[in-house]
């Protein structure tokens, strides 16, 4: 090779070499993959109080369906009596009387669980009211237990009243199975049957008290 053709060739390669050099660099590793997402705190754990307010807002729910569909019954019971009464029609009134016998055994059974339960939650808020904490606990639990003693003393006048006209209809019933009632004793009966319809629409009342009570209670309970 000819001393021109050399330094031609070295000039060749250093220019190739400083072009590289200058060129644009590669990127780093990763430089393009997004972040991975910064990790999300855990939920806090419910608290017990918490448990137990959501577990008695769903018993409240279901005893505000139980109640409407106990009022619903009933009122058909009572309206299709007061027709078989208009229209004169004897079976219509006795298939009345034979389903209004099974909503009061039914009602009255559910009127003892009632108080049971009720008096079992004045014990639970004694015990509660007892048991001290700082003054705004203690505010609490008395409210709590004065509730709880007032929905008892409601449950225990309910049934009491619900018994008195169970035994009310008994008596008059025979006068009706063989035909014999006659206007007063219609009327006294259609009295008593709609103050069972009174005590229906008030336990519906009840049960939405409490649901909203209970709902209270979880919301101070968060």
């Amino acid at each position: 090779m000819s001393p021109k053709t050399n330094l031609s060739f070295l000039l060749s390669a250093g220019f190739l070499l400083t072009a590289t050099a200058c060129g644009p660099k590669a990127p780093p590793p990763h430089a393009h993959q997004p972040a991975a997402p910064a990790a999300q705190p855990a939920p806090a754990p419910q608290s017990a109080e918490i448990k137990e307010d959501r577990a008695e807002i769903a018993d409240d729910q279901r005893e505000v369906r139980d109640s409407k569909v106990d009022l619903r019954q009933l009122n058909n019971i009572v309206e299709n009596w007061h027709r078989g009464w208009k229209n004169k029609n004897r079976e219509v009134k006795a298939n009345a009387d034979k389903r209004l016998k099974r909503w009061i055994a039914e009602e009255l059974r559910e009127s003892n669980q009632e108080v049971q339960e009720s008096s079992a939650e004045v014990q639970d808020s004694r015990t509660e009211a007892r048991s001290g904490g700082n003054q705004a606990e203690r505010q609490d639990d008395a409210r709590d237990l004065a509730d709880d003693r007032r929905d008892l003393a409601d449950a225990r006048r309910d049934r009491a009243r619900l018994k008195q006209i169970a035994r009310e209809l008994r008596k008059i019933q025979p006068r009706f199975d063989n035909g014999e009632a006659r206007k007063p004793l219609h009327e006294k009966k259609s009295g008593l049957l709609r103050e069972l319809q009174k005590i229906a629409r008030g336990e519906v009342s009840d049960s939405q008290r409490e649901l909203e009570e209970d709902k209270r209670e979880l919301r101070e309970d968060r």
